[in-house]
């Protein structure tokens, strides 16, 4: 809905078209329109039809300001499509990129080995953070400031593992994208 709407928004209205002139009037004969073939007069002696100007060529009586304001319209054109496209592609990119993760739930794949995991992230304030990690087979509590971590305490495994799972699960998701998730995990 949203790509109909931005494309409404860039189209360019289409100027309208100019009245044909009537068949007698001197502006038709001016356009090139054939001059009636008088009733007794051979075909061949009617007057040739006129030949169309090549559309690479301009006509001679249109002013240089028209054939200006037309390649300034196409110029703008062609710029406001431009903009159009990357503000779609931007949009696109931001509402699949954060919006699905931030609708699922899903967190960004986390740039660590099988090693050391971040557990649980307990913000305190806007400087001080508590971290549970497992490193290996231990469990750690690990306090972070603006600059620095440090370990606070080694934390009991069996008791971290329980407490692990008595939690609910944080999300429940529908059948569908539970079996596409458990066959991505499975392919690792």
């Amino acid at each position: 809905m949203t790509l109909l709407l931005l494309a409404i928004l860039a189209a360019e209205p289409a100027a309208p078209a100019p009245p044909a002139p009537e068949a007698g009037s001197p502006a038709a004969a001016e356009a090139g329109s054939p001059a009636p073939a008088e009733a007794g007069a051979p075909p061949s002696l009617a007057a040739p039809a006129p030949s169309t100007p090549s559309p690479a060529i301009p006509p001679a009586d249109v002013p240089d300001e028209v054939l200006k304001e037309s390649d300034e319209s196409m110029g703008f054109l062609l710029f406001r499509t431009l903009v159009v496209l990357g503000m779609v592609v931007m949009l696109a990119y931001v509402s699949l990129n954060w919006g699905l993760r931030k609708i699922l739930g899903l967190k960004p794949a986390a740039a660590g080995g099988n090693v050391v995991n971040v557990i649980e992230r307990v913000p305190l304030d806007q400087r001080h953070t508590l971290f549970v990690v497992k490193a290996a087979s231990e469990y750690l509590l690990v306090g972070g400031s603006d600059g620095s971590l440090g370990l606070i305490s080694k934390l009991d495994t069996a008791e971290v593992d329980k407490l692990r799972a008595e939690a609910p699960p944080p999300l429940t998701l529908s059948p569908l994208l539970q079996k596409l998730l458990a066959k991505k995990g499975a392919t690792k």
